[in-house]
């Protein structure tokens, strides 16, 4: 079970996603508050955070920093925004996030985040403890990621496969 971590300053739109994410078998919290949120991060020990950038008081870039600077196991982190420009992609891969959607992400990238999250969570408690790094950005692109886009992490089975097509087929109805 993956645990994850909403944190939205929407709380309609941190609800849906946090009650998909529970369909999908994850633990959810969900946080409209930026500095709360950090406190639950350090008790909760999330293995995904999804992270509004547009908040009040506090941006995603800010609750980001925070985050990385807490002694926490690693995570993934991902941003989420109503703007999708590519000056506010950019930044978002440079100041330490691992992926970044545009709201609302569709039932087929959430998939595929878990599944990037499930392969990370198994390298990590796999991986010899001198080699466990708390709190590192995953980074799935290799040297064949071209175009500053990043790719989907491979290692699929046929059984997510076909889950994922039994969600796409799901949502269209």
């Amino acid at each position: 079970m993956v645990r994850v971590l909403i944190i939205d300053d929407n709380a309609d739109g941190a609800f849906a996603l946090g009650l998909l994410l529970k369909h999908l078998g994850c633990s959810v919290e969900t946080c409209q508050d930026p500095l709360l949120a950090v406190d639950i991060a350090q008790q909760r020990k999330p293995q995904l955070v999804l992270l509004d950038l547009a908040m009040p008081k506090h941006s995603g870039f800010e609750v980001a920093k925070a985050l990385r600077s807490l002694d926490l196991p690693p995570f993934l982190l991902v941003a989420i925004s109503g703007r999708g420009e590519s000056t506010i992609r950019d930044r978002c891969m440079a100041e330490g996030f691992d992926r970044f959607f545009l709201k609302p992400a569709t039932n087929e990238q959430i998939y595929d985040l878990l599944i990037l999250a499930t392969q990370h969570i198994v390298d990590v408690e796999c991986a010899a403890p001198e080699k466990r790094q708390a709190n590192t950005r995953i980074d799935c692109d290799g040297p064949e990621a071209s175009d500053n886009r990043r790719r989907p992490c491979t290692g699929f089975t046929s059984q997510d496969i076909s889950r994922r097509t039994a969600l796409s087929k799901s949502s269209e109805d």
